[in-house]
């Protein structure tokens, strides 16, 4: 779900300085309302001090017991799974228990936000020299399991076509960039 309420920004706040730490968090400045709120985080602006410098961020924060509930629940799937498996024994075929561990192997790797931030810096590193992409700069003293700090880029939702026309971008030239980034990165960069 890409489009929920989200939790308390105290919560989120205390999220934050937990994760990131007390010395860490006093460098947090005009840490704004949730910005987007989705099933697993949601997202806030602010700014953050490094050497008298201040950066605008925006920092991903997982949900509270997001673990807990996604495993809670895919135990409760994997049981199913299995008794299905048991009762049924066409359906061993399909391994059921199998792809649910899966699942909840990659979930799991999905809530650990250091993998999605190393994975944007290598992205990053990799298109510092391509015209026509942007990837956000990691914070990683601001980054943990539960918490992603980038910086904050201005942009228009792809689905915006209404805003995309009137700011007047050519869609043909701004699908060929796409196509051809892509495929710079699958070759390039794998």
């Amino acid at each position: 779900q890409d489009k929920l309420p989200p939790f308390s920004f105290d919560e989120a706040k205390a999220i934050l300085k937990n994760e990131v730490g007390v010395n860490q968090f006093s460098n947090i400045l005009n840490i704004s309302k949730p910005i987007a709120a989705a099933s697993i985080a949601q997202v806030h602006l602010a700014k953050i001090k490094i050497k008298d410098k201040e950066n605008e961020v925006a920092i991903k924060i997982l949900r509270p017991n997001i673990e807990k509930i996604f495993n809670e629940e895919l135990d409760a799937l994997n049981f199913l799974a299995f008794l299905i498996e048991n009762t049924f024994s066409k359906t061993k075929r399909l391994r059921l228990v199998e792809v649910i561990f899966l699942l909840k192997q990659i979930t799991n790797m999905e809530m650990d936000l250091r993998f999605e931030a190393a994975a944007a810096s290598e992205l990053r590193e990799n298109t510092l020299g391509d015209k026509g992409i942007k990837v956000p700069k990691i914070y990683w003293n601001f980054t943990s399991k539960k918490i992603l700090t980038l910086d904050k880029i201005e942009g228009v939702s792809i689905r915006d076509t209404l805003k995309i026309k009137s700011l007047n971008i050519d869609l043909k030239k701004l699908s060929e960039n796409l196509i051809q980034l892509f495929l710079k990165q699958a070759v390039r960069d794998g």
